[in-house]
């Protein structure tokens, strides 16, 4: 059993991890049994013992979790090689993560029209173009595609329309900028006129450059820059950006081929695309063999649930 006590733990698993490189030894360099060394089993061990055992001159210690491979590499099973550990808020598991679309129409049976497992610690919104080209391929695309936050980005929002026809549905990824969250002037305070090229900030001025760009990350984005003798003299230049002392204002602000597309001005608060009122679509929740929860609405409705494998 394994010991209760931390120090008694650590003894403990510091004595498996030498028994570990012992075996290991033996059976690559000792030459008894030759046909053991490359079955899966031992190829299994081996790689989870270079993964949580460090072995300097001939020193064998368990590596620090600092020191371990992120979770998407880390294995976590030798029964299941491709299980990983994820956490999702208040949960943690290991396994892997279910995405279920289902029909939600109001005068139609609900009926789950596809399933897809993948690694629990891939980004939810890496599945929404799968989850399209599934639907495509069996007949089943939607006009409207109801999704959790995590499954929405402007870019999934944009391809959904252009590559399907599909008025993706669901809450844009909250904004992170320092202006969020001290309550400044984010891009939601700004008036963005794609006709013109052009912005408005809360304040009324009109900005001076528009310049298209690209993040780190290969995203396209529009940077504005205003006047310096406009906000120079602004009496809330602080609520815009932190660069006071050459008094200019450089937001980015992502791309948007469906909003670009839209006619006269547009306040940056309420974006047509994101389709803020729609009316409430029927909610179900339900349990399923394994799972941790689910939550799905809509004409066609994606959310998760959690799948963690049997304990070990």
């Amino acid at each position: 059993m394994i010991p209760k006590k931390d120090s008694e733990r650590q003894a403990w698993a510091e004595q498996v991890a030498r028994d570990g490189v012992w075996l290991l030894e033996q059976l690559d360099h000792g030459g008894l049994y030759p046909e053991l060394v490359n079955i899966p089993a031992v190829d299994i061990l081996r790689r989870v013992w270079l993964q949580n055992v460090s072995q300097i001159e001939g020193q064998v210690s368990v590596r620090e979790p600092k020191d371990q491979p992120p979770s998407a590499q880390r294995i976590t099973s030798p029964d299941d090689l491709d299980a990983r550990y994820s956490t999702k808020r208040d949960l943690s598991w290991t396994g892997d993560k279910v995405h279920l679309t289902e029909t939600c129409d109001e005068d139609l049976p609900h009926l789950i029209i596809d399933v897809e497992t993948r690694s629990s610690t891939e980004p939810d919104h890496v599945v929404t173009a799968i989850v399209h080209d599934h639907l495509a391929q069996a007949g089943y695309l939607p006009n409207q595609h109801f999704v959790d936050q995590g499954y929405m980005s402007v870019e999934q929002l944009v391809s959904a329309h252009e590559q399907h026809q599909i008025q993706l549905m669901g809450s844009v990824p909250d904004d992170n900028s320092w202006q969020s969250r001290q309550a400044a002037y984010d891009s939601r305070h700004f008036t963005i006129d794609w006709d013109q090229a052009c912005a408005f900030c809360p304040q009324g001025k009109r900005s001076q450059s528009w310049s298209l760009a690209q993040t780190r990350s290969q995203h396209p984005v529009v940077k504005i820059k205003f006047r310096h003798a406009d906000c120079s003299v602004c009496p809330v230049m602080a609520l815009c950006t932190e660069n006071q002392e050459k008094g200019e204002l450089s937001p980015s602000c992502r791309l948007n081929p469906i909003l670009k597309r839209s006619k006269g001005p547009v306040n940056a608060s309420k974006p047509l695309i994101f389709e803020t009122s729609v009316r409430p679509a029927p909610v179900l929740r339900g349990q399923f063999p394994k799972s941790l929860g689910l939550s799905m609405r809509g004409d066609r409705a994606t959310g998760d649930c959690l799948k963690p494998i049997s304990n070990i």
